[in-house]
C-alpha cells in the first residue's frame, strides 16, 4: 500500500469516527456506539475460536486473549461511599415506589406482589404516553 493510500485511509477513518460520534450525539437511541459494536464483534470472534478448537481438537490461545481483552473493558461498580451502586439502587427504588403510589389507591407499594407492581408500572407508562397524569 502506498503512502498516498495510507494517508487517505487515515483521513477516511477519522471522518468515519467523527460521523459516528456526531450520529451518536444527535441520535443516541438510533445509533449504538462503536465500543458496543466492538464488544459484540470480539464476543463473536471468541465464540468462533472456541468452536474451531472444539472441531479441530486443538487448543489455541485466541479465545483466551479475546476473553482477557473483554474483561479489561468491565468497569466495576463502587459499593462504598455516597455515590455507591447500592445507594443509587435504593434511591431509584424509593423514587419508583413514590411514583407508583399515585396510582396505588392508598395501598403500600412496598407490600404489593410483583404482579401488582408490574401492572402499576404499565399503567404509569400508559398515562405518561397519553400526556401525563
Amino acid at each position: 500500500m502506498g503512502t498516498g493510500n495510507r494517508t487517505r485511509q487515515k483521513q477516511n477513518d477519522r471522518r468515519k469516527k467523527k460521523l459516528e460520534i456526531e450520529l451518536e450525539l444527535f441520535f443516541p437511541n438510533k445509533f449504538n456506539n462503536l465500543d458496543r459494536k466492538n464488544i459484540f464483534v470480539n464476543r463473536k470472534k471468541r465464540i468462533l475460536a472456541l468452536c474451531d478448537d472444539l472441531l479441530t481438537g486443538t487448543e489455541s490461545d485466541v479465545a483466551e486473549k479475546i476473553e482477557r481483552y473483554l474483561l479489561t473493558l468491565i468497569k466495576p461498580k463502587t459499593f462504598n461511599g455516597s455515590g455507591s451502586y447500592e445507594i443509587e439502587f435504593d434511591k431509584a427504588f424509593e423514587e419508583l415506589c413514590h411514583t407508583l403510589s399515585s396510582n396505588a389507591n392508598g395501598r403500600d407499594v412496598k407490600q404489593m406482589t410483583v404482579k401488582e407492581v408490574y401492572i402499576l408500572i404499565e399503567l404509569n407508562n400508559k398515562q405518561l404516553k397519553n400526556g401525563g397524569r
